[in-house]
Protein backbone atom coordinates (compact mmCIF):
# COMPACT_ATOMS: atom_id res chain seq x y z
CA UNK A 1 0.00 0.00 0.00
CA UNK A 2 3.03 2.27 -0.33
CA UNK A 3 1.80 4.01 -3.46
CA UNK A 4 -1.79 5.12 -3.68
CA UNK A 5 -2.81 7.07 -6.72
CA UNK A 6 -6.00 8.58 -7.96
CA UNK A 7 -5.65 6.34 -10.99
CA UNK A 8 -5.63 3.23 -8.82
CA UNK A 9 -8.66 4.30 -6.82
CA UNK A 10 -10.54 5.25 -9.96
CA UNK A 11 -9.75 1.84 -11.41
CA UNK A 12 -10.89 0.11 -8.24
CA UNK A 13 -14.18 1.97 -8.28
CA UNK A 14 -14.93 0.35 -11.63
CA UNK A 15 -13.17 -3.02 -11.27
CA UNK A 16 -14.75 -6.29 -10.30
CA UNK A 17 -13.75 -7.65 -6.89
CA UNK A 18 -10.79 -10.03 -6.83
CA UNK A 19 -11.41 -13.65 -5.92
CA UNK A 20 -15.10 -13.15 -5.44
CA UNK A 21 -16.65 -16.24 -3.94
CA UNK A 22 -20.12 -14.82 -3.99
CA UNK A 23 -22.12 -12.02 -5.52
CA UNK A 24 -21.33 -8.58 -4.12
CA UNK A 25 -22.95 -7.90 -0.78
CA UNK A 26 -25.67 -5.29 -1.37
CA UNK A 27 -27.50 -3.22 1.20
CA UNK A 28 -30.06 -0.53 0.52
CA UNK A 29 -28.31 2.82 0.51
CA UNK A 30 -24.77 1.43 0.38
CA UNK A 31 -22.20 3.31 -1.62
CA UNK A 32 -21.40 1.55 -4.87
CA UNK A 33 -17.74 0.97 -4.01
CA UNK A 34 -18.63 -0.86 -0.78
CA UNK A 35 -21.00 -3.22 -2.60
CA UNK A 36 -18.03 -4.56 -4.58
CA UNK A 37 -16.42 -6.09 -1.48
CA UNK A 38 -16.10 -9.86 -1.52
CA UNK A 39 -14.91 -12.45 0.95
CA UNK A 40 -11.82 -14.59 0.43
CA UNK A 41 -13.39 -17.89 -0.61
CA UNK A 42 -15.93 -17.48 2.19
CA UNK A 43 -13.45 -16.20 4.79
CA UNK A 44 -12.63 -12.72 5.97
CA UNK A 45 -9.44 -11.10 4.68
CA UNK A 46 -6.37 -10.96 6.95
CA UNK A 47 -5.18 -7.63 8.37
CA UNK A 48 -1.92 -6.45 9.86
CA UNK A 49 -1.31 -4.59 13.12
CA UNK A 50 -0.99 -1.19 11.44
CA UNK A 51 -4.39 -1.52 9.77
CA UNK A 52 -6.09 -2.93 12.86
CA UNK A 53 -4.82 -0.18 15.15
CA UNK A 54 -5.74 2.59 12.70
CA UNK A 55 -9.22 1.20 12.15
CA UNK A 56 -9.72 0.88 15.91
CA UNK A 57 -8.78 4.55 16.34
CA UNK A 58 -11.27 5.54 13.64
CA UNK A 59 -13.97 3.39 15.23
CA UNK A 60 -13.36 4.98 18.64
CA UNK A 61 -13.49 8.50 17.20
CA UNK A 62 -16.70 7.83 15.32
CA UNK A 63 -18.36 6.25 18.35
CA UNK A 64 -17.36 9.23 20.47
CA UNK A 65 -19.23 11.57 18.13
CA UNK A 66 -21.97 9.30 16.76
CA UNK A 67 -24.75 10.55 19.02
CA UNK A 68 -24.02 14.20 18.19
CA UNK A 69 -23.82 13.36 14.48
CA UNK A 70 -27.07 11.40 14.61
CA UNK A 71 -28.91 14.19 16.44
CA UNK A 72 -27.42 16.88 14.17
CA UNK A 73 -25.48 18.55 16.98
CA UNK A 74 -22.08 18.15 15.32
CA UNK A 75 -20.85 21.50 13.97
CA UNK A 76 -19.21 22.28 10.64
CA UNK A 77 -15.96 22.94 12.47
CA UNK A 78 -16.15 19.59 14.25
CA UNK A 79 -16.71 17.79 10.94
CA UNK A 80 -13.67 19.54 9.48
CA UNK A 81 -11.55 18.51 12.47
CA UNK A 82 -12.83 14.95 12.14
CA UNK A 83 -11.95 15.11 8.44
CA UNK A 84 -8.37 16.06 9.29
CA UNK A 85 -8.05 13.18 11.76
CA UNK A 86 -9.47 10.77 9.17
CA UNK A 87 -6.98 12.04 6.58
CA UNK A 88 -4.10 11.44 9.01
CA UNK A 89 -5.24 7.86 9.63
CA UNK A 90 -5.66 7.20 5.90
CA UNK A 91 -2.16 8.55 5.27
CA UNK A 92 -0.79 6.34 8.06
CA UNK A 93 -2.50 3.25 6.63
CA UNK A 94 -1.29 3.96 3.10
CA UNK A 95 2.29 4.53 4.24
CA UNK A 96 2.60 1.60 6.65
CA UNK A 97 0.04 -1.15 6.07
CA UNK A 98 1.28 -4.38 4.49
CA UNK A 99 -1.39 -6.78 3.26
CA UNK A 100 -1.39 -9.55 0.71
CA UNK A 101 -2.15 -8.21 -2.77
CA UNK A 102 -5.63 -9.72 -2.72
CA UNK A 103 -6.51 -8.36 0.74
CA UNK A 104 -5.00 -5.02 -0.22
CA UNK A 105 -7.23 -4.81 -3.30
CA UNK A 106 -10.29 -5.47 -1.17
CA UNK A 107 -9.22 -2.96 1.49
CA UNK A 108 -8.76 -0.33 -1.21
CA UNK A 109 -12.53 -0.46 -1.70
CA UNK A 110 -13.00 0.46 1.97
CA UNK A 111 -10.22 3.01 1.68
CA UNK A 112 -11.90 4.65 -1.32
CA UNK A 113 -15.11 5.06 0.71
CA UNK A 114 -13.12 6.48 3.62
CA UNK A 115 -11.46 9.00 1.31
CA UNK A 116 -14.85 10.02 -0.09
CA UNK A 117 -16.03 10.43 3.51
CA UNK A 118 -13.02 12.59 4.35
CA UNK A 119 -13.63 14.85 1.36
CA UNK A 120 -17.30 15.27 2.25
CA UNK A 121 -16.56 16.10 5.90
CA UNK A 122 -13.97 18.66 4.76
CA UNK A 123 -16.66 20.52 2.82
CA UNK A 124 -18.35 23.61 4.19
CA UNK A 125 -21.97 22.51 3.84
CA UNK A 126 -23.34 20.75 6.92
CA UNK A 127 -25.57 18.30 5.01
CA UNK A 128 -22.61 17.17 2.89
CA UNK A 129 -20.44 16.84 5.99
CA UNK A 130 -23.05 14.70 7.74
CA UNK A 131 -23.33 12.47 4.65
CA UNK A 132 -19.56 12.04 4.86
CA UNK A 133 -19.84 10.82 8.45
CA UNK A 134 -22.55 8.35 7.41
CA UNK A 135 -20.26 7.13 4.61
CA UNK A 136 -17.51 6.54 7.17
CA UNK A 137 -19.93 4.59 9.37
CA UNK A 138 -20.83 2.36 6.41
CA UNK A 139 -17.16 1.84 5.52
CA UNK A 140 -16.34 0.80 9.09
CA UNK A 141 -19.34 -1.52 9.19
CA UNK A 142 -18.20 -3.22 5.98
CA UNK A 143 -14.63 -3.46 7.28
CA UNK A 144 -15.88 -5.55 10.21
CA UNK A 145 -17.85 -7.79 7.83
CA UNK A 146 -15.02 -8.47 5.38
CA UNK A 147 -11.77 -8.26 7.37
CA UNK A 148 -10.55 -10.62 10.08
CA UNK A 149 -9.85 -8.12 12.84
CA UNK A 150 -10.85 -9.68 16.15
CA UNK A 151 -10.24 -6.43 18.06
CA UNK A 152 -12.64 -4.48 15.82
CA UNK A 153 -16.17 -4.99 17.07
CA UNK A 154 -18.99 -4.31 14.63
CA UNK A 155 -20.65 -0.93 14.93
CA UNK A 156 -24.38 -1.13 15.40
CA UNK A 157 -26.49 1.94 14.96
Amino acid sequence: MKILSIWLLTGLLHAAPLQADQAPHHHHGDDEVLTMLALNDGAKWPVDTVLSEAMLRLRAQLLTHLDDIHHKRFTASQYQQFSQMLQQEVNHIVANCKLTPEADAQFHLVLAAMMQSQQAMAASELTTQRQGAVKLLRALQRYSEYFNDDAFLPITH
